[in-house]
């Protein structure tokens, strides 16, 4: 239950009480009248001012400005009452006693100012209406909490008045029910906002809070509890009202004795807790300056943000290397180093790890203090509390321009040396075309075949040294850019191309790239009748087991009905073919495409570096 809760919960007790205390005047009730059943009926005008000061406390609990000026005004109107009846004391009687219910206010025998509030009442209720009014205009909130506790004690010792037995008179006399609403009229009061003083300080969350919740119950109810005790101990003769006082003395004395060692004990732990507190937060500072020196001596750009990514921290190289003020590179300040052409792709990177959790890898240009751009790997992760919840994130942006520049003029020497061993093999080739011109059939032939076959070694290392610096090749474009280039040769016929991606090593690119190019050439030349155009396929597709199959398909005449390719030792063309079969691990196979031919190969993706042809 809030506080705010309970004060118009307390409200709303006096309201209801001083009802039912009207309703028993009206209609003759004196259970009604009494409130709590045997004790003397609660005047109605005292029923009155209960019932304003419980709506006036509903009211002041409340945010909204109509209300808290209703609880002022119902404030206003208890204090006239009050002051009336004050008057009526002095001897200046308006008659406010019977207001209410005058001919059976005046049937009341024994009592000397019969519907009048007493003293005691009215002093309650000024303190109360006053501190009402107090809180409802959130002004002296201290003197409002100071009127409410004394209201709240006057009643309280009324209601002890009537426990202990021992009677009141004059000033003092309350019933025992008009006391106790005005007991609950004075926690409401303390309880509402705004909250100050001694009740705020039962609702902090700190030591004393804690110590105070606990010890004021305790303040309260003991000296209650042990008088009551005593009360009937010297009733039932155990000692004289003379000793009783002695004995509540000591009593009351051991117990709040009790409550200062414990007290003192309390404050003693809570001492040591914060002395352990201050240790470990020295061990934490002292080793954050170990963290924030090894951050400095990094050898790359460190910084830190908050859960959102926020820039909260760059070490000393950071500041070192961009120039600029510690302030200005915090919150999204690094954006005005990066550059342009990398921010936008950066920061939509940036976003989107934040959003997802996950760590960021990027390539960046950072602008130096001269002004000059160098590259810089920028690796962020996020890391995590108790919780596994995103407390902040930790990169480090490390300078990579020289390894680049290395990397490119490395590919540039690949490249160069790839395209001039491409260009000698071309010339070989053409030094066979030449010689063989010079001779007739068979040898003619043969040099005809080698300079094609050079040719296409030629062609298959023009693919790879694309790739230079590459360890792995994938099959799918690489197959794809080999036949285009192969087809070139013969525009008559129709290559068509389908392969599945697939990754293998460039030692395993050469010899398939020399097996692809022999059959398609084949195809090219004995498919089809001389002159005459027509399809060739070649298809590539993952099989079980980490296998790669790889067709080469025509439409053309087919193989000869007596065609073996084991037993196929006097064609060149096929020998070579079964010796890169084998020096890719595969399996080689021949038959009919119905029509046509199709030659198939299976090989491992995972073959070790093939060896050389026999």
């Amino acid at each position: 239950m809030t506080l705010r809760l309970f004060s118009r919960l307390c409200g709303l007790v006096a309201v209801v009480a001083a009802l039912l205390v009207l309703a028993g005047w009206a209609w003759d009730v004196p259970a009604l009248e009494a409130l709590f059943p045997g004790f003397p009926a609660t005047q109605p005008t005292t029923a009155l001012v209960i019932g304003l000061l419980g709506g006036g406390l509903l009211s002041a609990a409340s945010d909204r400005p109509p209300a808290r000026g209703l609880a002022r005004a119902l404030s206003v109107l208890v204090a006239l009452i009050c002051v009336a009846t004050i008057l009526a004391y002095a001897g200046f009687d308006i008659g406010v006693d019977r207001w209410l219910f005058p001919d059976r206010v005046a049937e009341q025998r024994f009592i000397p100012h019969p519907g009048r509030m007493g003293q005691m009442t009215i002093t309650c209720a000024l303190l109360l209406a006053f501190a009402i009014a107090a809180k409802a205009r959130r002004r002296w909130p201290r003197t409002a909490v100071g009127a409410a506790t004394v209201a709240l004690l006057l009643a309280a010792a009324a209601s002890l008045a009537f426990v202990f037995n021992a009677g009141t008179a004059g000033f003092a006399s309350v019933s025992i029910p008009t006391a106790a609403v005005l007991a609950v009229l004075g926690a409401g009061v303390l309880a509402a906002p705004p909250l100050t003083g001694w009740p705020r300080r039962l609702t902090l969350d700190t030591p004393g809070g804690a110590v105070s919740r606990l010890l004021l119950p305790l303040a309260v109810l003991t000296p209650a509890g042990i008088g009551a005790i005593a009360l009937i101990a010297t009733r039932e003769g155990y000692f004289s009202p003379d000793f009783r006082l002695a004995v509540v003395c000591a009593v009351t004395a051991t117990a709040f004795g009790a409550m200062v060692i414990w007290a003192a004990d309390r404050i003693d732990a809570l001492e040591a807790a914060r002395q352990q507190l201050r240790h470990r937060a020295a061990e934490a500072q002292a080793g954050e300056t170990r963290l924030r020196a090894v951050a400095d001596a990094v050898p790359g750009l460190l910084f830190e943000g908050d859960a959102e990514g926020r820039n909260t921290y760059v070490n000393a190289r950071y500041l070192a290397y961009t120039g600029l003020p510690f302030d200005e590179l915090l919150g999204e300040g690094w954006r005005q180093v990066v550059h342009p052409d990398d921010l936008g792709p950066l920061y939509a990177v940036w976003i989107d790890a934040v959003r997802e959790v996950h760590p960021v890898q990027q390539e960046v240009r950072i602008r130096r203090a001269d002004g000059a751009w160098r590259w810089f790997m920028l690796r962020a992760a996020p890391a995590r509390d108790a919780e596994g919840q995103v407390e902040k994130w930790i990169g480090v942006a490390t300078d990579i321009t020289d390894q680049r520049e290395a990397m490119e003029l490395q590919r540039t020497l690949l490249q160069e040396v790839s395209h001039r061993v491409k260009n000698s093999l071309a010339l070989v080739s053409s030094l066979l075309g030449l010689q063989a011109r010079t001779l007739q059939d068979a040898p003619r032939r043969a040099l005809e075949d080698a300079a094609a076959r050079v040719h296409a070694v030629a062609r298959v290392h023009d693919q790879l040294w694309r790739g230079a610096g590459m360890r792995e090749i994938d099959l799918s474009a690489f197959l794809t850019d080999l036949c285009a280039a192969v087809a070139g040769t013969a525009p008559q016929h129709a290559t068509r191309v389908d392969a599945e991606p697939a990754v293998v090593s460039a030692d395993l690119a050469v010899p398939l790239g020399l097996l692809v190019n022999e059959l398609l050439t084949n195809a090219y030349k004995y498919a089809y009748p001389e002159g005459e155009g027509g399809e060739v396929q070649v298809r590539g597709a993952s099989a079980p087991g980490g296998r790669y199959r790889l067709e080469v398909t025509d439409r053309g005449r087919g193989l000869p009905a007596d065609f073996n390719l084991a037993g196929s030792r006097e064609s060149l063309g096929m020998r070579v073919v079964t010796s890169l079969a084998a020096q890719l691990g595969g399996e080689l196979t021949a038959g009919s495409a119905e029509p046509g031919a199709r030659f198939t190969l299976e090989f491992p993706l995972g073959a070790a570096a093939p060896s050389s042809p026999e």
